[in-house]
């Protein structure tokens, strides 16, 4: 049985018009993907040319070219960003790893895979600060209760142990417990400062250092450096002595990423920079250890052996490019495995 020939005939435009609809949104988004990655907006490129409606059916050649450029510069972002990420996640930094992760998670497409890799990064994470918050919580809540029952000193070293583990990984420390801090001293009996006019002896390899804290002034006296405020001081002042005694314990590793910390916090602060100066030397020899190290095991093909090296060598020389493509080498490898089970 055949169709008459005008209800034939309106089935074929209507086809006709659907095919031309089809191919005007796929040039549409071409051009539209064209211009983003012009103009350097790559991730905003993926989104538009990765849309399942546009590469459900057969694509233009000009289309699956650029779609290519711009998924491998898509995965070379994202590479950079991880490595970034996992920088500050190995200095306990878990907020700062998670804004890099959460950048790139939040402009990838709901089903893409590259998302699906990110966003378990990003729950891992997010259970870690949130094991963090509660630390800072049970600590604050224990130092109330110390408070509560005149015990100033043990109330005094809670809050600002929790205080520091707040400071550590940027998340918020309120000016309540900052304030209650200030009234534990204040109700403390006056005590010397043990640290004011010792002189902290910092080893080193190739010069020996000594650092001569400021000497402590009377509250009522005290003058600050601005802009520095005091509780700003103080968490300052903190670091350095912390950055001081892993110094002092040749413990360099844990002194740097310290004193990094404290730059970053108060960089109009010169403390932290100096310390960083005089530890120059020696970074640049452990760098090389580290290098040198995940060499021999990269040579005898062992990158598990290798990855932790090349890691510590990373915190030490963020930029270094051998740690970087190291690391890079040794993720891919995990992945394969992971695809082969």
């Amino acid at each position: 049985m055949t169709c008459p020939r005008p209800i034939a005939l309106m089935a074929f435009l209507l086809f006709t018009a659907g095919c031309s609809g089809a191919s005007s949104s796929v040039q549409k988004n071409l051009q539209a993907g064209e211009e983003a990655f012009g103009r350097g907006d790559v991730l905003e490129a993926y989104r538009l040319l990765r849309d399942p409606a546009m590469t459900r059916g057969r694509l233009p050649p000009s289309y699956s070219i650029l779609l290519r450029q711009v998924t491998e510069a898509t995965e070379y972002i994202i590479e950079r960003w991880l490595e970034k990420g996992d920088f500050w996640l190995a200095q306990g930094n878990f907020a700062k790893a998670l804004s890099y992760y959460r950048d790139i998670t939040g402009q990838l497409p709901p089903s893409d895979p590259f998302r699906a890799r990110l966003l378990e990064k990003t729950r891992e994470l997010e259970s870690k600060i949130e094991g963090v918050r509660r630390e800072v919580e049970e600590l604050v809540e224990k130092g109330l209760k110390d408070f509560e029952a005149s015990r100033f000193k043990p109330a005094q070293e809670k809050l600002v142990e929790a205080r520091w583990k707040a400071v550590e990984h940027d998340l918020p420390f309120t000016m309540r417990y900052q304030r209650l801090i200030e009234e534990c001293q204040r109700r403390l009996p006056e005590e010397p400062d043990p640290v004011a006019g010792m002189e902290v002896d910092l080893p080193g390899e190739e010069t020996g250092v000594k650092l001569k804290p400021r000497p402590r002034r009377r509250r009522a006296t005290r003058k600050m450096q601005p802009p520095v405020e005091t509780d700003e001081e103080e968490v300052y002042r903190g670091l350095l002595r912390r950055g001081h005694r892993y110094h002092a314990g040749q413990k360099y590793l844990e002194a740097i990423l310290t004193y990094r910390k404290a730059l970053e916090l108060y960089p109009q602060q010169a403390g932290a920079a100096r310390a960083l100066a005089e530890l120059e030397p020696i970074r640049r020899r452990l760098v090389n250890e580290e290098l040198k190290k995940a060499g021999e095991y990269f040579a005898k093909e062992n990158l598990e052996k290798a990855a932790p090296h090349y890691q510590r060598a990373l915190l030490l020389d963020p930029g270094n490019i051998r740690a970087q493509e190291g690391l890079q080498m040794y993720r891919r490898l995990k992945e394969l495995k992971k695809k082969q089970r």
